[in-house]
């Protein structure tokens, strides 16, 4: 069992892997096993409650069922195979499946309390009685109704068809359709109230002026509409966390544990029951509101045009916000009737990887592999010790077995999971449009559900850190959205209007015009990969740092109509990043290069053979006795002092660095003994000066050797050394500047220190 044998495999069975809760259960899996060093396999069973397709079965060592999505009878195949099992519902009893479940009756009576004390006493449910926690939240509402000894009004319920926006969107014109007369609502999930208070709001119906509204799940996108969301949180990632230690614990000799594990959830209190502005700690502006559908044209366009892609653009698009997918392959299951049991057995048809052409699947090409065996494992862990991540995307419109998708790429903790899971909603856009073409619908069919699917994803849009742009190429406009136009300051309304289609060009900073003026061809001529920094400029004039992603979409003609990118502000990283690399390379005090800096620089011309040239070494005269007598901090200012000294002098091909201490080490362009002496000289000749701290005159004075490449060594530390033997003979000659020679290195092992002289003023 297992992927790799030295460590475990975990399986998760999910409908989908968009949408809060279950993304947000998929992204904390992907860390926690990252940690955990565990492989992953997540295993997308669409909608159906009657999972049963054996795939992977030979590599999972457990698995972690999110709601019910397993047929009975698939959940005890699994157990027979020893597979320990845990589910975050109550739907496999009396199997031997441990929960792991969110108090979905706390998490109602929490709401119904609140809004109770609100006042209201005619509260409505909104969500989708076909998925069980939604059905278990409407029967704790019933339950809440009587234990207050009153009585629920069947019109006050609003049974959609979808658990997201849309459904958010049916309710609310059930609500006016039937002329609901209740106060507030809770609604199953955050996206469910979204796209109600969405709805609602273009009928001209207030939250919570006119109803108040609590919904379940606590999504931060519920932040950023206005109202905020009062919401229950749930607590997903305390949920994975303990998952994962009853799959560890089992897969370690543990036996089941009868009963449920309970996470109790939390309310949130903000505006959208009317009953308080408070939101944690902090005092929500309205500067912090954004309206969830004012990204609705941006996340709309890009549905369309992946809803003509097909599935072998995937790995393209994952540059976009990647790169993520090492490899994508498609398997056909097989339908002949002549062996037995060949409905369990696929055939790799098509495999593409990051380079769209793949030979790893060279052997497996239009050969029958077992489904518990798929996908073949020896391609997939080609490096052992890289952790795998693979997504199983079954392909079967209708419970129609077609085929697989398989994506397969690195477990890696520090991924940027926003990126990703905007990533995979639009996996999620390709993977019904391919269940579509399954049944062979016309492109009318195929439109019309990517603008469905296009409006689940505007929150999605609205809520990414990342600015997005189109360039339609026909026609040469580019739009810009409202995230990459409030990046760049252009926040008002009228500023977004004027500048939604500025050239791309139009800010970028010159210097980097022809660097993304060339990026842009080879990637439209040769598909090379359009990824890049630049400095792009700011409504105030000032410059951003932005990471830049692109796509083209190519037509199958191979005509290119439009261009895809996105922007990431990374200026603070950039400016991070600088400030690290200036510390590395100088000193803290005097901001002179340091020791590494100038010995990376000697080492490097050395490789380049160019001319001669001087090392000196330096060290002030009687400086410990200005730490003693003055204290550190004067010692410090001497330092500082000498720095700008040396600065003035040097010549422009001239390098200084502190190398700790009193002493400075110089590179000096200069060939001949007489050359280097003179400049020494005039070294010294700057350095020798009275220094001011606190009143007190200290006067400075140096000595320095000096060494010389070729003729004295032909490597850094040599020079060095030789160098502070000719130093060491200046100051004990008090002869300021020494040149190496090699009988100064002979006195030098015979020769007693001599006494420093005394400090002068």
């Amino acid at each position: 069992m297992g992927i790799n044998k030295d460590r475990p495999t975990i399986g998760f069975f999910a409908p989908f892997a968009s949408g809060y809760y279950l993304s947000t259960l998929c992204t904390e899996l992907r860390k926690q096993c990252a940690l955990r060093r565990m492989d992953l396999v997540v295993i997308l069973t669409n909608e159906t409650t009657e999972f049963d397709m054996p795939l992977a079965l030979n590599y999972i060592d457990a698995a972690f069922i999110a709601v019910d999505v397993l047929s009975p009878a698939f959940a005890a195949q699994m157990l027979a195979r020893n597979i320990p099992l845990v589910s975050s519902s109550e739907e496999y009893f009396p199997l031997e499946v441990e929960s792991v479940v969110s108090d979905q009756n706390r998490a109602v009576e929490l709401a119904f309390d609140h809004l109770y004390a609100l006042g209201h006493r005619s509260i409505g449910f909104v969500g989708s009685l076909f998925i069980t926690d939604f059905r278990l939240r409407y029967k704790e509402l019933l339950n809440c109704y009587r234990e207050k000894g009153m009585v629920f009004n069947d019109n006050w319920l609003m049974d959609v068809s979808d658990a997201g926006i849309a459904g958010g969107a049916e309710g609310s014109e059930l609500f006016l359709e039937r002329n609901c007369d209740c106060s507030a609502v809770i609604c199953g999930s955050d996206m469910m109230a979204l796209g109600m208070v969405n709805a609602l709001a273009k009928k001209g119906i207030l939250i919570p002026q006119q109803l108040a509204l609590v919904s379940i799940d606590n999504n931060p996108l519920g932040q950023s509409c206005s109202p905020p969301l009062t919401s229950i949180d749930q607590k997903l990632p305390l949920m994975v966390t303990q998952v994962l230690d009853r799959l560890q614990a089992r897969l370690m000799g543990q036996p089941f544990t009868n009963g449920r594990q309970l996470i109790a959830p939390r309310l949130v209190i903000r505006e959208s029951c009317g009953g308080s502005e408070k939101l944690g700690d902090r005092q929500l502006k309205k500067s912090d509101y954004s309206n969830p559908a004012s990204y609705m044209q941006d996340s709309g366009e890009l549905g369309l045009a992946i809803g003509g892609r097909d599935y072998r653009w995937m790995v393209e698009l994952s540059k976009l916000w990647g790169p993520f997918l090492k490899w994508v392959c498609l398997a056909q299951w097989q339908q002949s009737s002549d062996i037995p049991g060949d409905q369990d057995y696929l055939t790799v048809v098509d495999v593409i990887d990051d380079d769209c052409d793949s030979h790893l699947f060279d052997s497996c090409l239009n050969t029958k592999i077992p489904a518990e065996q798929f996908p073949p494992i020896p391609a997939v862990a080609d490096d052992p010790a890289e952790l795998v991540y693979i997504t199983l995307i079954p392909i079967s419109p209708e419970g129609l077995k077609w085929g697989v998708l398989t994506l397969v790429d690195k477990l890696d903790v520090n991924m940027d999971q926003a990126a990703y899971n905007m990533f995979f909603y639009y996996v999620a856009l390709t993977s019904v449009f391919m269940q579509r073409e399954a049944l062979t619908e016309c492109i009318r069919a195929r439109e019309r559900n990517a603008l469905n699917l296009a409006e689940r994803l505007e929150v999605v849009a609205n809520a990414s850190n990342d600015g997005i742009w189109t360039w339609n190429l026909d026609h040469n406009v580019i739009e810009w959205n409202n995230r990459l136009l409030e990046m760049l300051g252009f926040i008002t309304e009228e500023d977004k209007l004027h500048y939604r289609h500025m050239l791309f060009l139009e800010r970028i900073h010159p210097q980097d015009q022809d660097y993304i003026r060339s990026a842009i061809k080879s990637h439209l001529e040769d598909h090379a990969p359009f990824k890049l920094k630049f400095r792009i400029q700011d409504k105030q004039g000032d410059y951003l740092w932005v990471a830049a992603s692109g796509e083209a979409i190519r037509e199958p003609d191979g005509h290119i109509g439009r261009f895809v990118g996105a922007l990431t502000d990374i200026t603070d990283q950039y400016k991070s990043k600088q400030r690290i690399k200036f510390m590395a390379y100088h000193d803290s005090l005097t901001k002179l290069p340091n020791r590494i800096a100038l010995t990376e620089r000697v080492a490097n011309q050395m490789q380049l053979q160019t001319e001669g040239f001087a090392i000196m070494l330096m060290d002030l005269n009687r400086f410990k006795q200005v730490n003693d007598r003055f204290g550190h901090h004067a010692g410090d200012t001497v330092l500082i002092h000498v720095a700008e000294k040396l600065t003035e002098v040097l010549r422009k091909h001239d390098h200084v660095s502190r190398f700790g201490g009193d002493e400075f080490v110089f590179q000096i362009a200069a060939e001949s003994d007489i050359e280097a002496l003179a400049i020494a000289q005039r070294i010294l000749a700057a350095v020798d000066s009275v220094c001011v701290y606190d009143g007190d005159e200290i006067t400075v004075t140096g000595s320095l050797g000096i060494s010389l490449y070729p003729h004295h060594g032909d490597c850094v530390e040599e020079l060095i050394r030789k160098a502070d033997i000719a130093m060491y003979h200046a100051k004990s000659q008090h002869d300021k500047a020494q040149l190496y020679r090699e009988k100064l290195e002979q006195k030098s092992r015979c020769s007693p220190i001599l006494p420093t002289p005394a400090l002068t003023q």
